[in-house]
């Protein structure tokens, strides 16, 4: 688990909130826990609502590897998304309009 002062969450719910819609994430491959990992976002109230489990009808689904993830979410790499879509290590299902900023 991240702690907030482990994560500068000011820029990435700035970032994220762009976003409007509800969004499944898998994460496979991380180095903890049995199986993958399954979270979501919510960004339909104007805030930024991150849990684990998935939501029933979501917009769009992204699966990734954990090291891909961390790029992304952590690292804020915007070159990382572009490049593992392209490896196929990002697989999106749904409406990709809804991701593109």
């Amino acid at each position: 688990m991240i702690s907030s002062n482990e994560l500068d969450l000011g820029h990435e719910v700035k970032f994220v909130a762009r976003w409007n819609g509800h969004f499944n994430l898998v994460v496979n491959d991380a180095p903890f826990g049995d199986g993958p990992i399954a979270s979501y976002l919510d960004t339909t109230s104007g805030s930024l609502v991150m849990e684990l489990g998935q939501l029933d009808e979501p917009d769009v689904t992204v699966t990734t590897d954990y090291e891909t993830a961390k790029s992304l979410f952590l690292a804020s790499d915007p070159a990382a998304g572009m490049q593992a879509f392209m490896a196929g290590k990002l697989v999106v299902n749904g409406d990709m309009m809804k991701l593109v900023v």
